[in-house]
C-alpha cells in the first residue's frame, strides 16, 4: 500500500512547475522560430517581385519627360492656329441662340430647329440637329455660308432637300470625346508595384538575425519603385495627351475640308 505521506509533494510540485515552463519555453522558441521564417520568407518573396519590376520597366531620365513636355506645348500651339478646331464638347443652347440669330440676320424663317440626343462616332461626340428654313436663294445660301461661320465643326448626315424657297437640312455638330480616347488609349504597366509590405518585427525575440536589414533593403526598394513607377506614369500621361492632340488636330483638318 501506497504511504501518500512518504512523498515530498513540494519537490514534486516544482518539479512540475518547473517541467510546464520548460515546455511554454519550448512553444514560445519554436513559435519565434516559425514566425521568423514566415517573415522571412514573405520579404524575399516581396523583394523577387521588386527586383522583377525594376528588370522589366526602366523610369524615363528627366531629358525624356522634359523632351515630351517641349512636343506638347508644339502641337498646344499648332492646335490653336487651326482656324477651326474641335473642341472638347458644345454647348447646344448657346448653338441653338447663335443659329436663331443668324437666320434673323439673313431673314430666314426657321421652321423647325431640333436637336436630337448626343451619340458618339469613334473619338467624335455627335450632336443632330434638324433645320428647316424658308427664304429666298440668296437669303438661305447666306445661312448656310453663315452656318460655317459659327466656329463649330459639322457635317451633313444625308442630303438636303429643297424646294423653291424651302430648304431642310440633317447636320452634326462635332466635338471631341476625350474621355472616350482616354478608355481606348492605354498604357498601363502590366506589373504593378508590388503593395508595401508590413513587417512587424517587434513580436520576435529570439531569430531575429538579419532580418532588420533585409526589412530595410525591401523598403528602400519598394521606396525607389514607387517613384520610378510615378515617372512611368507621368511619361504615360504626357504621351496620352500628344496622341489624343495629334488626333484632335488631323480630325480637325479633315473635318475643315
Amino acid at each position: 500500500m501506497v504511504d501518500w505521506d512518504d512523498f515530498d509533494w513540494r519537490k514534486i510540485a516544482g518539479l512540475i512547475i518547473f517541467a510546464l515552463i520548460l515546455i511554454a519555453g519550448a512553444i514560445f522558441v519554436v513559435n519565434d522560430k516559425v514566425s521568423a521564417q514566415r517573415i522571412q520568407q514573405n520579404l524575399e518573396v516581396q523583394m523577387k517581385a521588386l527586383n522583377n519590376f525594376q528588370d522589366t520597366y526602366q523610369p524615363p531620365t528627366s531629358r525624356e519627360l522634359a523632351l515630351l513636355n517641349a512636343q506638347l506645348e508644339e502641337r498646344k500651339a499648332e492646335f490653336a492656329k487651326l482656324p477651326l478646331k474641335l473642341g472638347d464638347e458644345v454647348d447646344v443652347k448657346s448653338l441653338e441662340t447663335r443659329i436663331r440669330n443668324l437666320a434673323a440676320a439673313e431673314n430666314v424663317s426657321l421652321d423647325k430647329l431640333e436637336f436630337g440626343d448626343e451619340t458618339s462616332d469613334k473619338f467624335l461626340k455627335v450632336y443632330p440637329v434638324v433645320i428647316s428654313a424658308s427664304g429666298n436663294m440668296e437669303q438661305l445660301s447666306k445661312f448656310i455660308s453663315g452656318i460655317s461661320d459659327l466656329k463649330t465643326l459639322w457635317r451633313y448626315h444625308g442630303q438636303p432637300t429643297s424646294s423653291e424657297g424651302h430648304i431642310q437640312m440633317s447636320l452634326e455638330f462635332l466635338a471631341f470625346d476625350q474621355n472616350g480616347w482616354d478608355q481606348t488609349y492605354s498604357c498601363n504597366l502590366a506589373v504593378q508595384v508590388p503593395q508595401k509590405l508590413e513587417v512587424n518585427l517587434d513580436k520576435i525575440r529570439i531569430f531575429k538575425g538579419n532580418l532588420q536589414e533585409l526589412k530595410s533593403q525591401v523598403e528602400a526598394l519598394q521606396n525607389k519603385m514607387a517613384d520610378a513607377k510615378k515617372t512611368l506614369d507621368d511619361k504615360c500621361a504626357l504621351e496620352r495627351q500628344l496622341s489624343a492632340l495629334d488626333t484632335k488636330i488631323k480630325l480637325s483638318r479633315k473635318l475643315a475640308e
